[in-house]
């Protein structure tokens, strides 16, 4: 397996994620870009973004990373660190 450079932009809340989401990460063409409507429909980042430590299953994330296209990857959501809306605020594992 060759090595992939993994970018995870954890934006907080009300901190101009949507813009750089929309107008900077859209842009970069070297990059393979994974917004968070790849993150809500995909079990093993789904958990990460919802699920403590107790439930998450990191090798179920590595396993996904591995067979995404691509050698440099950004993912991004404002729900990955937790959003403080549904008791999502375990972040420790990211």
């Amino acid at each position: 397996m060759s090595e992939k450079a993994l970018v995870f932009h954890i934006g907080l809340h009300q901190t101009a994620t949507a813009f750089f989401q929309e107008e900077i990460f859209t842009q970069l063409d070297s990059w393979n870009y994974m917004d968070r409507s790849f993150i809500q429909h995909n079990f093993a980042f789904n958990k990460l973004q919802f699920e403590d430590q107790t439930i998450y299953q990191s090798d179920a994330v590595k396993t996904l990373i591995e067979k995404l296209p691509g050698s440099r990857l950004l993912i991004s959501s404002a729900d990955l660190p937790g959003h403080p809306y549904v008791s999502a605020i375990n972040r420790a594992v990211i």
